[in-house]
């Protein structure tokens, strides 16, 4: 059974039809009114151990970035996971999303939603082609424990 959730931001609370229904996250469930900041919403999914779902990349990126910052060798300040879903079309997300949730490899092997989870992993779904999957930043405390335990 899989140990974690995804957040689904307002711009892609359509989409929560494209992942199992235990795994989905609306920001009303996590206490956040639809219209919340951006910078917020990353915190949220931080502290609940939550992967994004958004397609508003751009501003995400940035504000994960901004939290991992903020991290020291005692706070995990870690973003578990950001899906940014390109198209603007609604219909065209859902049909690229699902497709790409399929068929998500990264250095060479398959994975799925608990290895970007895990790994702490972001995916871009465009509208044609692959994802794009490349790592999110580490938090200095994921950094330090693991640097300790070697």
């Amino acid at each position: 059974m899989a140990n974690f959730g995804v957040l689904m931001d307002n711009c892609t609370r359509h989409l929560y039809k494209c992942f199992s229904e235990r795994l989905v996250n609306q920001l009303e469930a996590v206490g956040l009114p639809p219209d919340s900041s951006d910078d917020l919403i990353v915190a949220t999914a931080s502290a609940n151990s939550l992967i994004i779902v958004t397609n508003n990349g751009g501003h995400f990126v940035q504000e994960v970035g901004k939290r991992v910052a903020r991290s020291t060798k005692h706070v995990c300040t870690r973003v578990e996971g950001l899906i940014i879903v390109r198209p603007s079309d609604a219909l065209v997300q859902e049909r690229v999303l699902r497709a790409a949730l399929k068929n998500l490899r990264f250095e060479g092997r398959k994975i799925g939603l608990q290895t970007v989870y895990d790994e702490a992993l972001q995916v871009v779904v465009e509208a044609s082609g692959p994802p794009k999957i490349t790592r999110l930043p580490r938090c200095l405390l994921c950094d330090y424990g693991e640097s300790k335990a070697s």
